[in-house]
């Protein structure tokens, strides 16, 4: 199972498992002992999460955007599993 939408900043609970870092930078105050990977290829593009903080694209349009922009980055995300 994955869950997802949780902060970095979240305490960490037994039932997390593996926790993955989606982020471009690292987040200012976490120890590198918090995730068990950062995987900053698969952050959604810029361009994409300011349409949608914008209210110029739905959630739907967006998960669609950040879904195609995964296309090829697809090993990435094995690795970590």
């Amino acid at each position: 199972m994955i869950k997802i939408q949780k902060s970095v900043y979240d305490k960490p609970e037994p039932s997390d498992g593996k926790r993955i870092l989606v982020m471009t930078m690292w987040p200012r105050g976490i120890s590198k002992e918090k995730v068990d990977a950062w995987l900053k290829d698969l952050v959604t593009p810029r361009e994409v999460i300011r349409k949608w903080k914008d209210g110029k694209i739905s959630w739907e349009r967006y998960t669609v955007r950040y879904r195609e922009s995964l296309e090829g980055k697809r090993g990435i995300a094995q690795e970590a599993g």
